[in-house]
């Protein structure tokens, strides 16, 4: 295991398990907790600073998708082609709770023009990882180029759909947690156990997205 690989897995855990405490609570009340929604944080200083740790944890994952652009050089084209939006849409991530989420947690901005935009980009932000994660994922079924990662990415659809099949049974909203452990999960595992590249494989110009 690398350096960025455990740093992002420790950055990681800890909301793994927070998402399976509030999914664990809402099956239970019917109600989310504060880890889902920041309006149950009285305390502005504990708001701002959870907002970081989550800024953090998007950037430790970026750090992955770039350690790990020679594997993603030797990966299907579908995997390859998918590692740009996906490292753009974390960085996104990153600078929106890091910097715009936590400038509106500090001035205490609820509402405005600035604030359905910002929400809006971070939609967006989210809607792209999650996309491009699930690509790399179906890209990466039959193949060990991204290691264990690539193959746990390659679960988001089935456990997505499990999560709806819960909900209907147990009669109650829809839950993307499922899906976010997976996608989590994969992207900090990216790479780990992958097999070495041949020369054959990779794409020259896929080591050099975003200047490398």
């Amino acid at each position: 295991m690398k350096t960025h690989h455990t740093i992002a897995l420790a950055l990681t855990a800890p909301w793994v398990v927070l998402l399976g405490y509030d999914f664990g609570h809402r099956v239970a009340t019917g109600d989310g907790t504060w880890v889902t929604d920041s309006d149950l944080i009285d305390n502005t200083v504990l708001s701002f600073l959870g907002t970081w740790a989550i800024g953090i944890m998007f950037a430790s994952l970026a750090w992955v998708v770039h350690k790990e652009r020679e594997h993603f050089a030797g990966a299907p084209k579908a995997a390859r082609w998918a590692r740009r939006p996906l490292l753009v849409s974390l960085i996104a991530l990153t600078l929106g709770f890091c910097l715009v989420s936590s400038a509106q947690v500090a001035l205490s901005v609820d509402s405005g023009f600035f604030y359905d935009a910002s929400g809006l980009v971070a939609f967006l932000a989210i809607s792209a990882l999650s996309l491009s994660a699930l690509t790399v994922g179906l890209a990466s079924a039959r193949s060990m180029a991204l290691g264990y990662g690539g193959r746990i990415l390659a679960l988001v659809l089935p456990t997505v759909v499990l999560g709806i099949v819960t909900a209907l049974l147990a009669d109650f909203p829809a839950s993307p947690v499922f899906g976010t452990f997976v996608t989590l999960i994969g992207l900090a595992t990216l790479g780990m156990g992958a097999e070495r590249p041949t020369t054959g494989r990779v794409d020259p110009s896929a080591l050099q997205v975003n200047g490398q």
